[in-house]
């Protein structure tokens, strides 16, 4: 899998950096991945859940999901477009928070789909790797949305969201369109 338009490459003290900006450490997996790719564009690429974490009647075939973006770490240049990770991070957290809901506040929004939608990594915690999957431009003002929330606004079953268990083996689930 080649990733296009890449960000300028990191190095170890940018990434340190960075992860000091958002007061939380990647996991090695995907502290591994930004200094080999620093994000990007995907054609035709798609991701599929944990085989242990698939919906009953999930099918790659017909439910993969295509990821279209990885955040990179920098600014972008207008030919590359790919959004900054450090200002992207926490934004779905602050879109969200304005409505009254909350998303765990160790997860930070890394990638989006070719549908819009968006993929979030949890970085400490029992789930820090994990990755999950959030539907929110499509129902960010549909009932089915709201039912995500409990009358506090907290997420009420991000277990239900949750794609994989680490960053690694997502991307190896990954496979040509």
């Amino acid at each position: 899998m080649k990733l296009s338009h890449s960000l300028t490459a990191l190095n170890e003290a940018a990434l340190q950096q960075a992860e000091a900006s958002l007061g939380l450490n990647f996991p090695e997996s995907y502290r591994q991945f930004l200094l080999n790719s620093n994000g990007g564009r995907l054609e035709d690429w798609r991701f599929g859940y944990d085989p242990d974490l698939a919906p009953e009647g999930y099918s790659f075939e017909e439910d993969a999901i295509e990821v279209s973006e990885f955040f990179g770490i920098g600014e972008s240049t207008p030919s590359q477009q790919v959004a900054n990770l450090l200002t992207q991070a926490k934004a779905c957290h602050h879109a969200l928070a304005a409505q009254g809901k909350h998303l765990p506040e160790s997860w930070i929004w890394i990638a989006r789909t070719a549908d819009d939608d968006e993929l979030f990594l949890s970085l400490s915690g029992p789930e820090a790797g994990s990755i999950y999957l959030l539907h929110a431009r499509d129902e960010f003002f549909e009932e089915d949305f709201d039912e995500l929330f409990d009358s506090k606004g907290q997420l009420e079953y991000p277990e239900d969201l949750k794609l994989s268990s680490d960053f690694q083996r997502f991307m190896h689930s990954a496979s040509p369109a």
